[in-house]
This record gives structure tokens, C-alpha cells and sequence, in this order.
């Protein structure tokens, strides 16, 4: 019965130190965005090893007002931009049946007479009380002018 405790407790510490060092390599270890490391890292009891406490690489800037049309290729959907910054930009008001299970989605931001149509990938979304859902989005590719809108927000 020991032993059994013993090889439970080192598997729980072990197996996220595997999972990160796998990851760290390049090897998938999940789907839809989930890896093997960050389920462990949400269900292990002893998780000593990795703690899903990334600090953002770029200041988020809140926007009023900023327009944006999100589509996955086949819809296209009108929403509000509530905050960018160089590698990210969050959206709301998209309707609960939007899918962001693609890889990639195209996004045209809309800042008084300029757009900016930039192709994102799908991190993270929420569905509001009020049945919209709320998207937070990684830039995979941006034209040369949405730092100089970064600049200017």
C-alpha cells in the first residue's frame, strides 16, 4: 500500500516535468489548444513543477469603439474590439453559434478611415450571461501599419 502511495505521489511530479519538457520540444500533446501539460497543471494535486503564470509579452490597450468583422473563410460576423496590442486583440459581441475551432481566422479592423485585415489564431473565449461570446486572439500576421495604430491608440 506504501509502495502504490509512493509511485502515485512521484507520477503526479514527474509526469507535468515530462509533459513540459515534451512540449518544450515541439511534440503536440493535445487538442483544440489544450495540452498535455496544462491539463495536468489543472488537475494535479502536487503540481510543484509548472504553474500557468505567463506574464504578457505586450501591454494590452483598451479601445472604444474600434469595429471589427471576424470571419472563419465560409461567415462573417460584425463585433467590437475592446482591446489590442501588438501580438493580441480581444472581441466581443460575437453570437454564441461563432466557431473559433479553426486554426486561423481573418479579422479587418476598422479605425476611422484605414482597416487593417490581420489573420489571427483563436486562444481563448468566453460566453457572456447575455449568450455573446468574447474571444481573446493571438496576431499570426498583420500588415506593416498596425504597429504605427498601436503607437497612435
Amino acid at each position: 500500500m506504501a509502495l502504490s502511495l509512493i509511485g502515485v505521489a512521484l507520477l503526479t511530479l514527474l509526469l507535468p516535468f515530462l509533459a513540459f519538457i515534451l512540449s518544450m520540444m515541439g511534440f503536440p500533446l493535445g487538442t483544440k489548444g489544450q495540452t498535455l501539460l496544462t491539463i495536468l497543471d489543472k488537475y494535479s494535486p502536487l503540481n510543484l513543477f509548472y504553474k500557468r503564470r505567463v506574464a504578457r509579452k505586450a501591454n494590452r490597450i483598451k479601445t472604444h469603439y474600434l469595429r471589427a468583422e471576424i470571419s472563419d473563410g465560409s461567415v462573417s460576423y460584425n463585433a467590437l474590439v475592446t482591446n489590442i496590442s501588438e501580438q493580441g486583440l480581444c472581441i466581443k459581441g460575437l453570437p454564441e453559434k461563432f466557431s473559433s475551432s479553426r486554426s486561423f481566422l481573418s479579422v479587418i479592423v476598422h479605425y476611422q478611415s484605414e482597416y487593417y485585415k490581420l489573420v489571427v489564431r483563436p486562444r481563448w473565449e468566453q460566453l457572456q450571461k447575455n449568450r455573446s461570446k468574447v474571444i481573446g486572439l493571438e496576431i499570426a500576421k498583420a500588415p506593416d501599419n498596425w504597429g504605427k495604430l498601436i503607437l497612435s491608440y
